[in-house]
Order: structure tokens, then sequence, then C-alpha cells
């Protein structure tokens, strides 16, 4: 139907095809005129916008979506992004809602991979229930990026690892804090973390489930 973006095709996303079916041009023209948004790029749910004010935006229509991004607007969680606002850009005849979000790094291509060791080690050691501690865990990342098993994709990982443990350490404190507050991610991965404007490693990810109990709490409107 219709997008506030005049001269972008982006149409092998599913998310930009379920935007573009549900927004009428109506809708499109007033977040054009009144918000100016640049396309960012679009995924399996959703469009990513940015706007002059250097905040980011998600077009959905995904209600687990704004659910989340409602109860992290309400009760901001470290290791998630800064949820802003959420709004609602059109009612008829689809509901059609807007995330405003901070904007975050994305991880370049070193730290994805240095963040894929971390991930499969984390589980490993949870499948083993051999959770080790904050500090162990960087020669734990090592231990498996060396291992021959591992292949050698990891090798530069390894050194990245050796020299600056960062990434490892934040994401040590990411998936710990993912755990801390009983939330189970559903669609985290390299591609859904980045930096936050504190340098601390958040997920920007809003598909993952609540306790009911906190679902019950969030103020709907």
């Amino acid at each position: 139907m219709a997008l506030p973006f005049r001269h972008i095709r982006d149409e092998h996303k599913p998310g930009y095809i379920d935007i573009d079916q549900y927004m009428m041009p109506d809708t499109a023209d007033k977040e054009h005129d009144e918000r100016s948004p640049e396309y960012l790029g679009a995924g399996s749910y959703g469009i990513a916008v940015e706007y002059p004010s250097g905040h980011v935006g998600k077009y959905t229509v995904e209600q687990r979506e704004i659910t989340f991004a409602r109860y992290l607007a309400q009760n901001p969680i470290p290791c998630f992004v800064r949820v802003f606002a959420v709004r609602r850009v059109q009612s008829k005849p689809e509901l059609l809602w807007i995330i405003e979000m901070e904007k975050v790094q994305v991880l370049s291509k070193e730290d994805k991979l240095v963040y894929q060791v971390a991930t499969i080690t984390f589980n490993n050691l949870l499948k083993k229930d051999t959770l080790t501690t904050k500090e162990n865990f960087i020669q734990e990342c090592i231990r498996y990026g060396e291992h021959p098993e591992a292949g050698d994709i990891y090798r530069g990982a390894v050194e990245q690892i050796k020299k600056d443990p960062r990434i490892v350490l934040s994401f040590w404190d990411l998936s710990v804090c993912v755990r801390n507050n009983d939330i189970i991610m559903k669609d985290m991965h390299c591609n859904n973390i980045g930096w936050n404007s504190d340098g601390r490693l958040v997920a920007f990810d809003f598909a993952p489930a609540l306790p009911e109990t906190r679902i019950q709490d969030i103020a709907f409107f």
C-alpha cells in the first residue's frame, strides 16, 4: 500500500512486506510529514527507521513486540535498549505501532565472531550445569575457540579475546541480566544486540517472553 519513504523498495524482507501491506497511504503521508523517518532496514518482523532526533523506531504489527516494548518503557532493564515511547500510528484497517528507542552501535564483524564464541560457550556451560564465574568465563571462551572441533573460523576471535575481553565480559553481564529477570529470549543473536551510549551491550530484540505476572502489570491504552 504505502510507506513513509519515497524511493526505497526492500521487498525481499518479510518485515518490509508486512508493513507495506498494512500501512495506509494517509498513515504513510502523516509519518513522512510529521516525523521524517529514514529507512534503516527490515527483518522478519517490522521495519527500522531513524528520526532526525537520532532516535530509532520500529514499525510493527506484532502484539508480543508491543507488549515487551511497553514493559521496557515502564520498567527499564539494563540489558535491553532504552524504549522512549510506544505509539499507535494506525488503528484501521490494521493496528500499526512504532517503538521509539535509543540508537545503539551494532557489532563489528570481529565482535560478532567473539559474540558467537561467547554464546556457544555460555550455552555449553548451562547444559553441563557448570556455569563458571565471570572471570573464568574468559578462559572458557578461549578454551572453546582453540579447540580443534571449533575450526579455524574462531582463531581470530580468540586472539581478540586475549587482547580485549570486553565483549566477552559484556556478554556475560547481558546473559546473566536476562536470566535474573526471568526473560526467555527467542531471537537474540549478533544482529540483535549492540553498544548503547553507556558502553553497555544491550539487546534490541522485542520478541522475548515475559512471565505472565509481569504482562498483567502493563498498562494498555
